[in-house]
């Protein structure tokens, strides 16, 4: 099959088989709302194959939000760590469930989004995370800026009168069941109070759901736990434990030079398609690679932009690179799309699917005039 690269590839018979195994039994079995989280996947005619297995999307800001109201249709849980005067008034028209990083910015905000029907939240930190305190993507780190602290939170009375009605948090990345129990469990000891008096709980994202490794029926367990002691909807904002192992990235060598090592520079660039990998230091498995010890065949993998640190990383193959050839980096559909951009004048990858019924389908591509659209 000759592809045009650098590509996106999603794997609609792999996304398919997530949706209908771990989220729909995660959603029957455990009586919870999925919202798909936007900020790490976005593309539109793969929501509208989605659309009948979720219950809505989380949104991060007011484009997101208009987006999940028009193209999903379902429920819209907006947050954002702040709200501008200029954009609250079009969040809260396309949002059911609206939350509030601060209680100052509750407080400035909360009675004009009641009075568009929003059911108003905060976000809480519970400064408690399995993550390590000093990884970028904790929420709960030191002098985090996400959420309201224990000490912050506000009355009960702020409960029980209706003005708060439901809780939000995001402490998990990227992690299993035992780190959901662990964070189910924390709020149980610490927020009884609160948890007895909202009308609904957003336990965030984090959660591989879809992974082989995961185990769903804990899962399953610990949110009914939640559903025995109170009164709550309890809704999960995943987006990697949605889309997991659905994506690939497919971009070709186009110059191999030495300088110490055998350096293979292909036609994409990791800080213009894949940033996560320059600056929060992923790393993406490469089809038929390894490890740079495993085979005899070793390569520095290069991006084709200016940025000295345009590198996805050392690997080894089990036989030589020669131009042309493909670089297929996989588990790449989240967090990749969304955060592309024009660096250097590159061009966006074309973004496609593939099913088994339909072989594969380009359903975006890009050109001279959105790279000025951009301008």
């Amino acid at each position: 099959m000759k592809i045009t690269t650098p590509c996106h590839i999603i794997d609609l018979d792999a996304l398919k088989c997530n949706l209908e195994k771990s989220i729909s039994k995660i959603r029957s079995e455990a009586n919870c709302s999925v919202l798909l989280a936007l900020k790490g996947f976005s593309t539109l005619d793969i929501l509208s194959f989605m659309r009948d297995y979720l219950d809505g999307v989380s949104a991060s800001g007011a484009f997101e939000a208009k987006l999940g109201k028009e193209w999903v249709g379902k429920h819209v849980c907006t947050y954002s760590p702040v709200y501008s005067k200029k954009e609250i008034d079009l969040i809260a028209d396309n949002t059911n469930h609206l939350v509030f990083n601060s209680m100052r910015q509750f407080n400035e905000y909360n009675m004009l989004a009641k009075s568009k029907n929003c059911s108003c939240g905060i976000r809480i930190n519970p400064e408690h995370s399995s993550l390590p305190d000093f990884f970028r993507a904790n929420p709960c780190q030191k002098n985090s800026r996400l959420g309201v602290t224990y000490e912050q939170m506000p009355s009960l009375e702020m409960f029980d009168k209706g003005k708060i009605e439901g809780i939000h948090l995001h402490t998990m990345c990227d992690q299993y069941s035992d780190a959901l129990e662990d964070t189910i469990e924390h709020l149980i000891k610490n927020y009884e109070p609160y948890l007895k008096r909202i009308k609904w709980l957003n336990l965030g994202g984090g959660q591989m759901y879809a992974h082989k490794d995961y185990d769903i029926e804990k899962a399953i367990d610990v949110i009914n736990k939640l559903h025995k002691l109170f009164d709550i909807e309890i809704f999960l904002e995943p987006c990697s434990g949605i889309m997991t192992n659905t994506g690939y990235f497919v971009s070709s060598v186009i110059d191999i030079i030495e300088n110490g090592m055998n350096i293979a520079i292909i036609d994409a660039s990791a800080v213009c398609h894949m940033p996560d990998v320059v600056f929060n230091g992923w790393y993406h498995d490469i089809l038929g690679a390894d490890l740079i010890d495993k085979y005899p065949y070793k390569y520095r993998v290069a991006g084709s932009s200016c940025y000295a640190g345009d590198i996805w990383g050392d690997y080894s193959f089990t036989k030589p690179l020669t131009i042309g050839d493909y670089i297929i980096f996989e588990d790449t559909a989240m967090y990749s799309m969304v955060k592309n951009n024009y660096f250097n004048g590159l061009c966006m990858p074309s973004v496609n699917t593939y099913s088994k019924e339909n072989g594969l389908k380009t359903i975006k591509t890009y050109n001279f005039n959105t790279f000025l659209s951009s301008l």
